[in-house]
């Protein structure tokens, strides 16, 4: 139990990836991860993309996708954004990981109502499991408003009518080893009502 919990706490955001393939059999642990979530991936589904030049095209479209959705935002906004440390429209991480999975679903399905809440209980699971491995990953939602790039993206990953990415998460070796933040992660944890704070046991 103890182990796991660790696995959590080291887990840290991976972008720059070591020239190295993933092997197969590291990938399929992943996978199987995904699958043991609760509800499996009902409703949800993973394309697994290796292919090099598939991954460039995918980056482009979501690297065009972001521009377009921070110049959608108010001024104040923009600003508040561009303004980040290290912010850069550049998602290099798309083209560089060896392996990228794209977990999407029908979010609008009746007969998959909980579709979405499927598929992120299955990237929890895979997380825990790539950290295991010893490999990183970030988790990346496109940021493709534009219904035109949308369809861009989505014929060419020969998605179905009305399947939409959730998420995408990049996947590889760390090229350095991520620096891990000693401090308890902050999160709102209330007890019986909200607002009132749950304290959590050492």
């Amino acid at each position: 139990m103890e182990s796991i919990l660790n696995l959590m706490k080291c887990r840290r955001g991976v972008r720059q990836f070591a020239d190295r393939a993933v092997p197969e059999k590291v990938l399929s642990k992943i996978l199987e991860a995904a699958i043991y979530a609760p509800s499996g991936v009902g409703g949800a589904h993973i394309l697994v993309v290796d292919d090099q030049e598939l991954r460039k095209k995918i980056r482009s479209i979501c690297e065009i996708g972001e521009r377009q959705w921070v110049d959608s935002q108010p001024l104040s906004v923009r600003e508040r954004i561009v303004a980040q440390p290290n912010f850069s429209y550049s998602l290099e991480f798309l083209e560089t990981a060896p392996a990228l999975l794209i977990v999407s679903t029908r979010p609008r399905d009746p007969e998959r109502p909980y579709a979405v809440e499927c598929a992120f209980l299955a990237v929890g699971y895979m997380l825990v499991m790539i950290e295991g491995l010893g490999l990183g990953t970030i988790t990346y939602t496109p940021s493709v408003t534009d219904e035109k790039q949308s369809k861009i993206l989505e014929e060419l990953l020969g998605l179905p009518e009305g399947e939409k990415i959730q998420v995408i998460l990049p996947v590889g070796y760390p090229e350095s080893k991520p620096k891990h933040d000693t401090g308890k992660a902050q999160y709102s944890v209330f007890h019986n009502r909200f607002g009132e704070p749950f304290t959590l046991a050492t």
